[in-house]
């Protein structure tokens, strides 16, 4: 069975870019603009593992992760940050994110990391 990601991400030229890498090695991938319309899938259609920007218009990517939690959602997720800063990393890992990303990124690099990731128990 093909495992499903969804990338949470508004610049539209960043999640071109992630899309086109994932579905390259395999991957069924969803897009969406913002936090909203993240949580509004991930109830509908839960994903095998979300990639999040931080910074995103309605729901940010913490805000996003908080509501999974408080939902008692358990998701894989990896975050994508301009720039990570400790603060960010410990934020993050406290809601459940099992990876950070800084961009700009090397495409090769992610798909490594989502199959490492999902390749975990």
């Amino acid at each position: 069975m093909t495992q499903s990601i969804l990338v949470a991400e508004d610049s539209e030229e960043t999640a071109t870019l992630i899309k086109f890498s994932l579905e390259k090695a395999g991957f069924l991938v969803f897009v969406v603009p913002d936090g909203i319309a993240a949580l509004d899938f991930i109830l509908t259609t839960p994903p095998s593992l979300l990639i999040t920007d931080l910074l995103m218009p309605g729901l940010n990517g913490f805000e996003l992760m908080e509501e999974l939690a408080k939902r008692q959602i358990r998701l894989k997720t990896i975050v994508l940050a301009v720039q990570k800063s400790d603060e960010d990393i410990l934020r993050g890992l406290g809601h459940g994110a099992l990876d950070f990303i800084q961009k700009p990124f090397s495409p090769r690099e992610m798909v490594a990391r989502v199959k490492g990731i999902l390749a975990r128990a």
